[in-house]
Order: C-alpha cells, then sequence, then structure tokens
C-alpha cells in the first residue's frame, strides 16, 4: 500500500484538529488518569484477595460489561454520527428525537438484560467461579446485575453529551470521577476484608454517582443548543427509522467489540481455572493501557468527523484522519513497546504469581502495535455510514478470536486466548483500513506516521530489549531508560512540529512557546505539497 500525501491544510480541517487537540488532550489527561485507575483497581485486587477469588471478580465483571455492550444497543456511536449531523444544521429538534428514542431504548434493554442476568446468575455462578464460595459469585452476581440499566443508561448519557459538543464530561466525570471513585470504593472493600459479593457491589456503586452528574450536565447542553433551534425539515418519525436503520447493525458490531475484549476472560477461568484467569487479566492491563489513549482520542474524532462528512468535505476528513493516526502512534507505541521490553519488571507490580503472563504480554503489545499503524480506521468507516461493513469486521474477528480461544485454551491455557485476541486485533483493524482505501480513498499513511513509527522504535523499542536481555531487569535502571528515552522522543518531536501539526495545540500553551510547535515555512513546502 503506497504512501499518501498530506493533504494541504485549510481553514476546515485546522479547525476540526484545533478542536481534536483542546477535546483530546483533555480527554488525553482523563484516560491516562482512567488508565492508571483501572490499573490499579486490578493491582489492588490482585494483591488483597486470594487469585482464585480475583479470577472469579474478574470474570464476573466481564460478564456484567458484556450485558452492558448489549444493552446500549451502540448508541454511543450512534449519537456521535448524527448528534452533531442534525445539530450542524441547527435541526434541534430532529436531535431532541434522536436522543429520547435512543434512551427509551438503551432504558429498556438495560432492565432486560438485568433481568437475564438475575436469572442466569445462579447457573453462571459454578462457571466463572471456580472453587470460590458458590454463594457469593451468585450473590456478586446478582447486585451487578441491578446495576445493568444503570451503567447503560450512564453510558449513552456520556456518549450523548460528547455528540452535543463537550468533551468534558467524559474528560471529568467518567474518566476522573467515575474511575478514580472505583478505585477508592473497591480498596476500601478489599483493605475491609470484604467478600467478593461486596466487592463486586463497590465496583458497580460509581457507575450510579456517574449517571446523576451526566444526567444534570445533559441537560444543561440540550437548553444551550435549543437556543439555535430551526425547524427540522423531516418528522419524528422519518428521524427514528433513519436512527434505527444507522444503529441496528452498530448495536450488534458493538457486542462483537466488547466481546473480543472480555469474552478471553471468561473462558480462559471456564476452560481452565479463574486462578490463570486473574493472571490473564493482569497481563492484558498492558493493552488497556494503550487502548484507552486510543479511545480518549477517537472520541473527539468522530463527532469532528461527522461534521466534515455532512459538508462534503472529504479532503479535511482524510487530513484529521492522517493526523489523528500520527498523534495515536505517538503516544500509544511508546506504551506498547515498553511493555514488550519490561514485561516481566511490570507484572511483578501484581505479585510473583502473575510473571507467567509475560508471553501474553509481548503477543498482545505486537498486535496493538499493527492496529495503532492503522489509524481509527473502524470510526471512519462508522461516521461514513458504514455500520454494516463494521458489523461484519467486528463479527469476523470475533469469529476468528472464539474459534482459536475454543481450540487453543484447553491445551495452551492463557497463551491461547492471548493468540485468539492478537489475531482478532489484527483482522478487526486491516479489513476496515482496506475498505477505507477502497471505497472512501482515505489512507492513514503519511511520512508522519512512518516517522513516528521510527523514532519510537529507537527511543522505546530498542533501549528496553537491550536491558532485558544485556543488562538484566531492575526498577532503577528501567526507570532511568526510560526517562532519558522520553525526554530524546519529546525533543525529537518538537524539532519536527509541521509534521505533527503540533500547531492546532497553540492555543494550549503559553505564547512565549509556541514558536515551538508551530510550523516552518520550508517544512511547510516539503511535507504539505
Amino acid at each position: 500500500m503506497t504512501t499518501a500525501r498530506i493533504t494541504p491544510v485549510t481553514g476546515s480541517p485546522a479547525g476540526s484538529l484545533g478542536a481534536i487537540a483542546r477535546g483530546g488532550t483533555a480527554n488525553l489527561i482523563g484516560a491516562g488518569i482512567s488508565a492508571v485507575a483501572t490499573f490499579a483497581v486490578v493491582a489492588i485486587v490482585t494483591n488483597r484477595v486470594p487469585a482464585e477469588v480475583a479470577g472469579s471478580f474478574f470474570a464476573s465483571t466481564s460478564v456484567f460489561l458484556v450485558a452492558i455492550a448489549i444493552a446500549e444497543l451502540g448508541s454511543d456511536v450512534s449519537l456521535a454520527r448524527w448528534l452533531p449531523h442534525y445539530l450542524v444544521e441547527r435541526r434541534t429538534s430532529a436531535a431532541r428525537v434522536c436522543l429520547r428514542v435512543c434512551l427509551r431504548s438503551v432504558l429498556i434493554a438495560g432492565l432486560v438484560c438485568g433481568a437475564a442476568m438475575l436469572v442466569a446468575g445462579p447457573p453462571l455462578a459454578p462457571l466463572v467461579g471456580g472453587a470460590t464460595d458458590q454463594h457469593e459469585v451468585v450473590v456478586g452476581l446478582l447486585a451487578l446485575a441491578v446495576f445493568v440499566p444503570v451503567a447503560g443508561v450512564y453510558d449513552t448519557v456520556i456518549a450523548a453529551t460528547r455528540g452535543y459538543g463537550s468533551m468534558r464530561p467524559s474528560a471529568l466525570v467518567e474518566r476522573v470521577g467515575r474511575s478514580l471513585l472505583q478505585v477508592a470504593a473497591v480498596a476500601l472493600a478489599a483493605l475491609a476484608g470484604a467478600s467478593l459479593a461486596w466487592l463486586s457491589i463497590a465496583w458497580a456503586i460509581p457507575y450510579g454517582v456517574g449517571l446523576v452528574v451526566g444526567w444534570w450536565w445533559l441537560l444543561r447542553l440540550v437548553r444551550e443548543a435549543e437556543t439555535q433551534r430551526r425547524p427540522s425539515p423531516i418528522g419524528a418519525a422519518a428521524v427514528t427509522r433513519e436512527y434505527w436503520a444507522y444503529t441496528m447493525p452498530r448495536a450488534i458490531a458493538r457486542i462483537c467489540q466488547i466481546l473480543l475484549q472480555r469474552a478471553d476472560i471468561i473462558l480462559v477461568a471456564v476452560l481452565r481455572s479463574p486462578t490463570e484467569a486473574a493472571v490473564y487479566t493482569a497481563a492484558t492491563r498492558f493493552l488497556v493501557l494503550g487502548q484507552l489513549v486510543a479511545l480518549a482520542v477517537q472520541n473527539v474524532l468522530a463527532p469532528q468527523l461527522s461534521k466534515l462528512l455532512a459538508r462534503g468535505d472529504r479532503v479535511a476528513a482524510e487530513r484529521v484522519f492522517q493526523v489523528t493516526t500520527a498523534w495515536t502512534m505517538a503516544v500509544t507505541w511508546p506504551l506498547y513497546l515498553i511493555s514488550i521490553g519490561l514485561a516481566p519488571l511490570l507484572l511483578s507490580i501484581f505479585g510473583g504469581t502473575y510473571a507467567t503472563g509475560d508471553l501474553v504480554v509481548v503477543l498482545l503489545a505486537v498486535s496493538t502495535v499493527v492496529s495503532a499503524v492503522c489509524g481509527p480506521v473502524d470510526t471512519v468507516l462508522l461516521m461514513a455510514g458504514g455500520s454494516g461493513r463494521s458489523l461484519i469486521n467486528n463479527a469476523l474477528a470475533l469469529l476468528v478470536d472464539l474459534a482459536l480461544d475454543i481450540l487453543l485454551i484447553p491445551s495452551m491455557g492463557m497463551l491461547g486466548a492471548a493468540i485468539g485476541w492478537a489475531a482478532a486485533i489484527v483482522v478487526r483493524n486491516v479489513l476496515p483500513l482496506l475498505q477505507v482505501r477502497g471505497q472512501l480513498q482515505m489512507t492513514p499513511f503519511t511520512n508522519a506516521v512512518w516517522w513516528v513509527a521510527g523514532l519510537t522504535v529507537v527511543c522505546f523499542g530498542l533501549p528496553p530489549l537491550a536491558l532485558r536481555f544485556f543488562f538484566g531487569l531492575h526498577w532503577w535502571s528501567a526507570a532511568l531508560v526510560v526517562g532519558v528515552s522520553c525526554v530524546v522522543y519529546a525533543v525529537a518531536l518538537l524539532s519536527r512540529p509541521d509534521l505533527l501539526a503540533l500547531d492546532s495545540f497553540a492555543s494550549m500553551v503559553p505564547r512565549r512557546l509556541r514558536p515551538l510547535i508551530t510550523h516552518r515555512p520550508a517544512s511547510l513546502k516539503e511535507n504539505y505539497s
């Protein structure tokens, strides 16, 4: 596949990149806090409770997250697609109808999924609980079932605030507030010696708190949007049909996505043991760190792409796609490459029992390196109206994952699960990449992408591997190597602000520092002609 030239920056993509830079930075900071909080929850549980109980807890919460994904019916992407589309045309009545249809359907689906989980709890407990006290597993699953409709509506409300143009609720309520409250609640429960059931309840309560705050914020945004009201050319019934025609494929695709992320943990617990599921969960947390960062950028990218494509500005949309790919790589590749080189040392955070997850970390990190270079292709496909193609891609990836899991987990354990997930990650990113390239004539590959790739390998790929195989892994030496690499990396990034369009961040830095991130004329001609 050939490298594309970067499209010249015009007012439209530059404005979109500025909005993504502002919202993305806030979300990125929030994602960093959320990633640390997610990591902390796993570390607290793995260090405070037996591995068997920890595995049952992780499997139970995975069942809960799958139930939420089913209840949400793809609302997050649907709202990101339609709300900006309606609001850019000032059709606030259509936006309000879309929001009402979405919230009502998610609430009903959440109640149904919660009820199904209540019924399935007792027969499911022996499968995910292993030798853990079955009564505790049952009570934990039933308690989580009660929170399914709450969590489903909460996630939808936060997605709606993004559709209405505000990234603050996502950053402050979801990534900071709920994440930190979850850490605090789980820590208190673990320190108090709480049972598995109370540990599950403590983990779920922050969803209820977040719903209250998020609902208040959404009402403010809706009222503000009503000040620019314009009559909609189509009625409520047409809006509803338009919404569901797009959303139904996305709902199934969303279920496939969450199963890709969580089915492995459940299957390892069922086909092997909860103890091995706990080790697998701990090992995959390093992958989740990078995924949260990528998701933070995609959450901001989706509404901007929707606006550009609604205006028919394909050139600006491709430019935004290319730059955000480079930005995402610049942040996530260092995390993945450090995980590959320092895997044994990083796993020691969870205790000696979890050191066996070394190969899992390496294998999944390699697959996510591949996914990052493809860019947010699924988001581009979805914002262009390709929810059906996205469904096919995610379904195929899930089939690959489940087939390899069922085949390999009984004999290879968590390594077999990692092989299945890694293969699915590659499928899920390469297929939409080919579709976006072939059908939309858009590609993420630019000089910036290859420059970031080479720079991160030199700074974060080679030094940790040299430390691991030639000098031995110690916390002090690893911190020194990573610290020096970060300084060199930052200086190198700032030396080429033109490639990464760093001037999009100009409004966020002090005036005296802005020359460091603005384009130089010579480089502008070289890279954007």
